[in-house]
């Protein structure tokens, strides 16, 4: 999925009073490249995020860029 398009569904959800979005499932939510952007965005639109992952992918980088999201839990 494009970031663009992601963050486009993520400001729709927002504005249909979504208030807290998981990034979990049947995989590895830090495969995605991009998540980090992605939480930033959704941070920005007032939308609660939390990630179940296993750590393994989760680098410094990640976690500098990511965690710059007040609303990541």
């Amino acid at each position: 999925l494009e970031p663009e398009l992601l963050k486009s569904v993520i400001t729709d959800m927002a504005q249909h009073g979504v208030r807290s979005l998981m990034f979990a499932g049947a995989g590895e939510p830090l495969i995605y490249k991009k998540l980090a952007a992605i939480i930033r965005h959704a941070d920005d639109v007032g939308i609660d995020t939390s990630i179940t992952t296993n750590g393994v992918l989760m680098t410094e980088e990640f976690c500098r860029e990511a965690f710059r999201a007040k609303r990541l839990r």
